[in-house]
């Protein structure tokens, strides 16, 4: 199909690093220059005023949302990821999961809960896995892998790293277990 004319949905924003949208068409930004997560709050078609929803944090890259709501934060300086937590329409004080990070900068969230992890200096994917209301410890499902920055899963679990800043690796999952990481695409631009 065609594609439409980009339209600005918000602006006045410092230098941006990551970005996400929950089911309800929300739009998150993570702005790295002011330390900031903004919502861009999307409404009967149209969007609004973005609004700050978390603040005070170092070097914000990455962003994933959950199907709560709850938003969640690679934070490099800090070496953390921060969860946004989300209640009854409003947004909560950040809190940590999670440690061990080393520079983290992407991070996503499957239909399960479960927190997949880009640690970029330790050059690993860290899933920080989630049961029964609450988060346990991070642990590597693929490592060696050189500068793993932003992450996805697709709905069978395979998750997928961009590595290098040129190549797309996947870690494929199969009966609960994760395989060895395995470049599916290369030759991309590396500035």
């Amino acid at each position: 199909g065609n594609h439409g004319t980009p339209v600005t949905i918000g602006s006045g924003f410092g230098p941006l690093y990551g970005v996400g949208i929950d089911a309800s068409g929300n739009v998150f930004v993570a702005e790295w220059g002011t330390n900031t997560v903004n919502e861009i709050p999307y409404s009967n078609g149209s969007y609004g005023t973005p609004v700050t929803i978390g603040s005070g944090f170092g070097a914000p890259y990455g962003i994933g949302i959950d199907v709560n709501g709850n938003v969640f934060v690679a934070v490099a300086d800090f070496a953390s990821i921060k969860e946004i937590p989300y209640t009854s329409g409003s947004y909560g004080m950040p809190v940590d999961l999670g440690s061990g990070f080393n520079r983290p900068q992407g991070v996503v969230v499957d239909a399960s809960g479960n927190l997949f992890v880009g640690d970029t200096n330790n050059s690993a994917v860290k899933k920080i896995p989630y049961s029964n209301g609450s988060y346990g410890m991070p642990v590597a499902i693929g490592s060696g892998l050189s500068v793993p920055e932003a992450v996805a899963v697709d709905a069978h679990g395979n998750i997928f790293v961009v590595a290098s800043y040129s190549v797309i690796e996947q870690i494929p999952y199969s009966s609960s277990n994760y395989g060895t990481p395995m470049t599916i695409g290369s030759g991309f631009y590396n500035p």
